[in-house]
């Protein structure tokens, strides 16, 4: 079973597999092919994470590709749109290189071509995808690469016609050729050095080439008699959903309804989100902090929590009340 957000991709993936792939080979492919589509949701510069379930051993593990800060180096922003969002170095494809090479099973050649294939033949621009690039345009296109690449022809590619990338097609091709090294060693990471530098960036080859994905153990907990693997900090994936099901654990969620039938249920709910909203604060990255992992696994700390709720409950039913100040409103 394969899943994306966008038929193109998923339909790449299903055919990966249908040919004898596995399951990183189907997530490479759909991967690399996902920024051709979905040029507002990714792109090849940016970042992968990866939880794998390897069955032969029964054990799960976890890749972290994020692009980083060069260390050493002082936060450049060249956008003065994007203030909050800092120039760092590509994780992306040093990220599905290392997937492949650990449990891949096909050559980075072949998963490329459909990548190539979708950038030569172009995508057909949906409404969602228009309005969405539309709201980012005036930072999108302050380079001029960006408005080469966003407005080929002075504007954007109308909904419902193929956005057509023949420069990405040719940058996709020359890895096919090369390997992933094309993006950190080759053509691709010169052009980003020298573009960068051009603007006052001070990075360096060094920098493109020693980057390296992380490989982490997951992050376990249970739920009733359920195990469940997700990702382990800095990501904050496993230690949110842990702290939600933690807390729910402690009611009898069965004997409240359905939440779309149950005022207490949906309110119970909504309130353990808001609850791992405001905790998730504390998640940061094990090479720079302190992360109360243990705690935010505890059962003791979940009925704690537990207990905030069950003892701030109204005592009176205040269901008229509430019509009326509805009524009146």
């Amino acid at each position: 079973m394969v899943s994306s957000s966008h038929p193109a991709v998923t339909e790449v993936m299903l055919d990966v597999l249908r040919d004898g792939g596995n399951a990183i080979d189907a997530a490479v492919a759909g991967s690399l092919v996902q920024p051709v589509h979905e040029v507002h949701m990714t792109n090849h510069a940016g970042t992968v994470v990866t939880l794998y379930w390897d069955a032969e051993t029964g054990k799960a593990y976890f890749m972290d590709a994020c692009a980083e800060l060069p260390q050493g180096l002082p936060i450049f922003t060249p956008n003065p749109h994007s203030s909050e969002n800092a120039a760092c170095i590509p994780g992306f494809i040093p990220g599905l290189a290392s997937m492949l090479e650990r449990f891949g099973s096909r050559s980075w050649s072949t998963l490329m071509q459909p990548a190539i294939k979708a950038a030569e033949e172009g995508s057909v621009v949906t409404s969602w995808q228009y309005g969405y690039i539309t709201r980012s345009l005036s930072s999108n296109t302050y380079f001029p690469s960006g408005r080469d690449f966003y407005t080929p022809n002075g504007t954007l590619i109308p909904v419902g016609e193929r956005w057509r990338q023949p420069r990405l097609a040719e940058t996709l091709r020359r890895s096919a050729e090369e390997g992933p090294e094309y993006f950190t060693h080759g053509d691709w990471a010169k052009h980003m050095v020298e573009a960068g530098n051009e603007l006052g960036w001070p990075i360096t080859m060094e920098h493109l080439a020693s980057y390296e994905p992380v490989w982490l153990n997951p992050t376990t907990f249970s739920y009733r008699d359920t195990e469940i693997v997700g990702i382990p900090p800095p990501q904050r994936g496993a230690l949110y959903m842990a702290y939600i099901y933690g807390i729910l654990e402690e009611f009898d969620l069965s004997s409240m309804g359905h939440y779309s039938e149950s005022a207490d249920a949906l309110a119970l709910i909504a309130w353990a989100m808001k609850r791992a909203h405001m905790e998730k604060a504390l998640i940061h990255d094990p090479q720079f902090y302190d992360v109360p992992v243990e705690t935010l696994l505890s059962k003791d700390y979940y009925r704690h929590i537990a207990r905030l709720w069950k003892g701030s409950r109204p005592r009176v039913d205040l269901t008229e009340f509430l019509r009326l100040t509805a009524g009146e409103a």
